[in-house]
């Protein structure tokens, strides 16, 4: 596989070219910087997760030597950075929805495979949170929910949980969302 031209700014980062770093933080880091202050962030905050994503790359691509860049360097560290922001991000807000403002800010056809791959293990973090806050619930209302996920009707799960009418069922599937939220949330 042949590198992207880019891969002169890794190459620096190796070599700790200050010349080449500096020219690299002034070609990507505005667009992290205008990002993370659109979404509730600082400049303070924005240098901290451009500061972090370049660490991770020096022990990638430096010290591991696991790394090969096959897009260009601001759309890799933007699309990085913006992961990492995602995630401080999630204790505030729903993560379903940042994941789509994500997607839609970064929207690129030739994502790169380092990119897939940070998506993948940052789903399947998100997943892991998931299965454990859920074993956490009570027994009543995995059952419910695990009916609400296999599509029963309203009446169904009213006879099959004993439920004395729909508001009933409607307030426990509401608590039992409400307190699996809550869950998920505390293993940040």
């Amino acid at each position: 596989m042949t590198t992207h031209p880019d891969a002169i700014y890794i190459d620096a980062l190796c070599k700790n070219d200050r010349l080449k770093v500096l020219e690299l933080y002034q070609k990507c880091f505005p667009s992290v910087e205008q990002y993370i202050k659109r979404n509730n962030g600082s400049l303070s905050q924005a240098k901290d997760v451009f500061q972090e994503v370049l660490l991770e790359l020096y022990e990638r691509a430096c010290i591991r030597q696991e790394f090969t860049l096959t897009t260009t360097i601001c759309s890799f560290l933007g699309y990085v950075s913006k992961m990492k922001w995602l995630k401080i991000l999630s204790k505030k807000k729903p993560v379903e929805l940042l994941r789509q403002e994500v997607e839609e800010t970064y929207k690129d056809d030739t994502l790169s495979i380092e990119a897939q791959i940070i998506r993948q293990e940052s789903q399947a973090e998100e997943q892991k949170k998931l299965t454990q806050s859920f074993a956490q619930l009570s027994e009543r209302c995995k059952e419910l929910l695990e009916l609400k996920a296999r599509g029963l009707s309203t009446e169904e799960i009213i006879e099959q949980m004993n439920f004395s009418n729909r508001n009933v069922l409607d307030a426990s599937t509401s608590r039992c969302f409400k307190k699996w939220r809550e869950l998920y949330q505390s293993l940040d």
